[in-house]
């Protein structure tokens, strides 16, 4: 599993169309949405931002025809699925076939809270506990402007508790 040093990095590259995040909370996800708000200008948001909970939404049809959707006055369109370990087989098969092929012009970023087995995509992210000390330490740095060694931030993460 790789690190997620800034949303705008995964945003960026055109190569990932797919992402999958693994978290117990909801630290990228809120991440995810702040970034997209700050960035997409908020009369064409609503129309190139869309945000599907599986546990209240799970009708496979309405899904793939969001996900399969063209932006709007963007060259982006960005869905966000929730809760994807509540998806039933037959949602997580249809979501996987999806995957093989997805929209060029959206971006897919499924948050779940335990792996999917076998669910394909072009990234994965995982984060436990451990790295996600590391992460919020990293991030109090840059928003204060505090620029350390990596020994020096590596010494303050193994002293924060836990």
């Amino acid at each position: 599993m790789t690190e997620i040093n800034e949303i705008s990095e995964i945003i960026k590259k055109d190569n990932l169309r797919t992402v999958l995040i693994i978290e117990k909370d909801s630290y990228f996800q809120k991440k995810l949405i702040d970034y997209l708000q700050e960035t997409i200008p908020s009369d064409i948001y609503s129309s190139n931002v869309d945000l599907i909970d599986i546990e209240k939404i799970n009708d496979i049809s309405t899904i793939l025809e969001n996900m399969n959707t063209y932006p709007l006055g963007n060259n982006k369109r960005f869905i966000i699925i929730l809760n994807l370990h509540e998806a039933n087989k037959t949602l997580v098969d249809n979501l996987i076939e999806f995957n093989l092929s997805p929209n060029k012009f959206a971006k897919i970023f499924y948050f779940s809270k335990k792996l999917i087995k076998k669910f394909g995509v072009d990234k994965e992210y995982e984060f436990n506990d451990n790295n996600m000390r590391k992460i919020f330490i990293k991030d109090i740095l840059k928003a204060n402007n505090i620029k350390l060694s990596k020994i020096l931030e590596e010494l303050i993460i193994d002293k924060f508790p836990e």
